[in-house]
């Protein structure tokens, strides 16, 4: 596969394992089990798109702290539900940014199902806690 081809799985791939950690780091500090559990999945699934960019790259990434940094220290700072408006929109964007790689990778399609999956449970747990209120 040609370098200009594999740059941008490379950086899906990266992406894909920063949310593992992210995901991780927003189930320790939620409080609300049913939320915990929600972000436990997603950082499976993040782990599982991971591992299918990393079988068309051959590369063994590690997560970047800062993107998990980040957003669990505005989760702290602002609470966790405006946070979840802010996954809820990085996923659905995330989804499209692979669009254009489905002809020659077909299983990214499942990809792209899982962002908008992510998108919607992140936006019903928003409403959920809005109401919680």
């Amino acid at each position: 596969m040609s370098q200009e081809k594999l740059n941008p799985l490379v950086l899906f791939q990266q992406s894909e394992v920063d949310a593992v950690l992210m995901y991780q780091k927003l189930s320790e500090i939620a409080k609300d089990e049913q939320l915990k559990e929600t972000f436990k999945k997603a950082a499976a699934d993040e782990g599982r798109h991971a591992a299918i960019l990393r079988s068309f790259t051959g590369e063994a990434l590690k997560p970047k702290p800062t993107l998990a940094f980040a957003v669990s220290s505005m989760a702290r700072v602002t609470g966790i539900r405006f946070i979840l408006k802010f996954i809820s929109e990085f996923e659905y964007a995330a989804g499209k940014k692979y669009l254009p790689f489905v002809k020659d990778y077909p299983e990214i399609a499942g990809i792209i199902k899982d962002e908008g999956v992510h998108g919607d449970i992140m936006n019903r747990e928003y409403l959920r806690l809005r109401k919680k209120k």
